[in-house]
């Protein structure tokens, strides 16, 4: 018989998707010149060729991953996967890290609280995107949290 994970009935008035479009819609309506690098949510919905999906790896593990480590971040993953998860630093709260990277470094980041409680305190990153931008959001972050 199926089960629901623990913590996912909590997501009802905070579902990630919503509420990301609802503050990304606020921040550009206050913020029209900024060009915001979206580094959350990928368009999944189109066929990748073998050369693409080659590219994706090499990205994730050359720029996000490494890049969030020396912006001082810990970060786990893309080997498997398209995604780099990565801990918030000093406690700050997902939607907190959410805002401070939009609002700072217009770097748009999928927020860990969204996918339930245990993702609290923790980001995730798509290698949807292509290298030189993903170059300059990890330089982005890093040029950020070295002005916290």
């Amino acid at each position: 018989m199926p089960t629901i994970k623990e913590g996912f009935q909590d997501l009802e008035h905070r579902y990630l998707f919503q509420e990301t479009a609802r503050r990304l819609a606020a921040y550009r309506a206050s913020h029209p010149e900024v060009d915001l690098i979206p580094l959350g949510i990928g368009d999944v919905t189109r066929p990748l060729a073998p050369a693409v999906i080659q590219a994706m790896h090499e990205a994730v593990d050359d720029l996000s991953r490494q890049g969030l480590s020396r912006a001082g971040l810990t970060a786990y993953g893309g080997e498997n996967a398209p995604y780099v998860w990565a801990k918030t630093p000093d406690g700050i709260g997902s939607w907190d890290f959410f805002d401070l990277l939009l609002d700072k470094a217009g770097v748009i980041v999928t927020p860990g609280s969204g996918f339930g409680r245990e993702g609290e305190g923790w980001f995730r990153i798509t290698s949807f995107n292509d290298r030189a931008r993903t170059a300059e959001a990890m330089e982005r972050i890093k040029t950020c949290l070295n002005g916290l």
